[in-house]
């Protein structure tokens, strides 16, 4: 099943058609306890209705202060997973160093019927 997903209903947000969101993972603290200074990540989604633009509309975030300071992933889009569900991956970047990993997902320009994008799966690079 899915993690998340962010869309606008009719209503429940106003009526908006361009709803946004995240979700926040809780803190990872590495097996060796060392401080890292580069994370990446692994990103199973699905375009539940519409296309969602990886960088725009689905956008993800790594940290390894607990969270203090994120930095933007480069998510590019790996092929499918399985039926219906993407693969994305973001390639390590720099990040405030720390042993508190955590990583955040935004969502932008979602609607009802239109745009609506599901997390289906995270995996934290380090």
């Amino acid at each position: 099943s899915q993690i998340a997903t962010i869309y606008a209903y009719e209503g429940e947000l106003g009526g908006t058609t361009n709803a946004t969101g995240s979700f926040t993972s809780t803190a990872i603290t590495p097996q060796d306890g060392t401080s890292k200074s580069s994370l990446g990540l692994v990103l199973l989604y699905k375009d539940n209705a519409g296309t969602n633009a990886l960088n725009t509309d689905i956008v993800a975030q790594v940290s390894a202060d607990n969270g203090v300071n994120y930095t933007n992933c480069v998510l590019a889009s790996r092929g499918t997973f399985s039926t219906g569900i993407k693969t994305a991956i973001a390639p390590a970047v720099d990040v405030t160093s720390g042993n508190q990993l955590k990583y955040k997902i935004n969502f932008a320009n979602q609607a009802s019927g239109s745009k609506e994008a599901q997390v289906y799966g995270v995996s934290l690079q380090y």
